[in-house]
């Protein structure tokens, strides 16, 4: 499934022209509950899980075509190899994608650095390309050293989807087994939207 890019809005008028457009799209009146979400700076990634096990992963690339990274990402510890059931009976979908971004901290970032550094080797000009760099080498070891992250935010692809709301969804999310960002808020309405971003 295609992954696109994400809109931008740069004040309180965007976003009540946002919240307008929704309004009128699902025949709404009143206060809207945004699922709130930090947008992280790393790679966009794609995971596709078949029976609940993870089968591949794929960058972002151009939306629709990615680079095959599967054998890097499965060194991830925050990444479950295989999902979790939240109870016996639980079913697991047959096909699914998650998306995510992996990235590095600030603080692994710069002690990367220092390490190459000490070693003569090059620096990474910043944690975005540090991830990106460590994603694409052909070396699955090399990539276990460095210390990346991922969280889930969101799907590609889900079978028998009877999940009605984003929040919902990251709550499977994390019951399966991603980690999942812990400043994820649901916010009611524009105003307090523009007020949760200006504090955030």
């Amino acid at each position: 499934t295609p992954m696109l890019s994400l809109d931008n809005a740069f004040n309180s008028e965007d976003i009540e022209d946002f919240d307008r457009r929704v309004k009128e799209r699902l025949l709404q009146d009143g206060d809207l509950e945004y699922c709130c979400e930090p947008k992280l700076d790393g790679v966009a990634v794609n995971l596709f899980y078949e029976k609940g096990e993870l089968r591949k992963a794929a960058t972002r690339g151009d939306g629709s075509i990615g680079e095959d990274i599967t054998h890097n990402i499965k060194t991830l510890p925050s990444l479950p190899l295989k999902l979790l059931k939240r109870t016996k009976q639980d079913r697991l979908t047959n096909n699914l994608e998650v998306r995510g971004e992996v990235f590095l901290e600030i603080k692994d970032f710069k002690a990367l650095n220092k390490k190459l550094r000490k070693l003569g080797l090059k620096e990474f000009a910043n944690p975005r390309n540090a991830a990106s760099g460590s994603l694409r080498q052909k070396n699955a070891e090399e990539t276990k050293k460095i210390p990346l992250r991922f969280i889930a935010y969101t799907f590609g692809y889900i079978d028998n989807n009877n999940i009605k709301t984003q929040s919902d969804f990251l709550s499977n999310l994390k019951s399966w087994g991603f980690k999942i960002s812990q400043y994820n808020k649901i916010i009611k309405g524009t105003k307090s939207l523009y007020e949760h971003h200006k504090k955030f």
